[in-house]
């Protein structure tokens, strides 16, 4: 019964992946992309063990025109990307549904827009496609100092 019940978890955590795997988003990263005349960043910083925060910003020569706040944690066993924008009330956030070595899925199908926010990160890029019912937004950034 313990080498089933030990099967099972190993099992559980290979589909799930780990939360080490969301260490990919951190650093400095640069939309290849942008509005013109406008340079769009993400800063993302471990913060614990169970945390991550993370910043968007969009620079017009010395002016910055927008800014959302990040954060990826861990809440009641459950892992979650949060996204603060003015236009908000408050933060939206987004239940992790998968965790892979090159990023993560995660979806509030209760939002408007978006409804799903899928990070991925190969080779020096990070790609983040924001999608819902009739709209799909693909970013990609490169990664900034290393």
């Amino acid at each position: 019964m313990k080498a089933l019940y030990l099967l099972f978890i190993v099992g559980l955590l290979v589909a799930c992946g780990s939360k080490q795997e969301l260490d990919i988003v951190v650093g400095e990263w640069q939309l290849e992309e942008g509005p013109e005349g406008a340079d769009t960043f993400e800063h993302w910083s471990k913060t614990s063990d169970n945390g991550y925060e993370g910043i968007g910003f969009t620079l017009r020569a010395s002016d910055t025109v927008f800014v959302e706040h990040l954060r990826i944690f861990e809440k009641e066993g459950k892992w979650w990307y949060e996204a603060e924008v003015a236009h908000n009330d408050g933060p939206i956030q987004f239940e992790i549904k998968k965790i892979q070595a090159d990023g993560f899925f995660a979806e509030n199908a209760a939002h408007d827009f978006p409804k799903s926010i899928d990070y991925k990160v190969t080779e020096g890029k990070m790609q983040a496609v924001i999608a819902g019912e009739d709209k799909i937004i693909e970013l990609v950034y490169n990664r900034v100092g290393q």
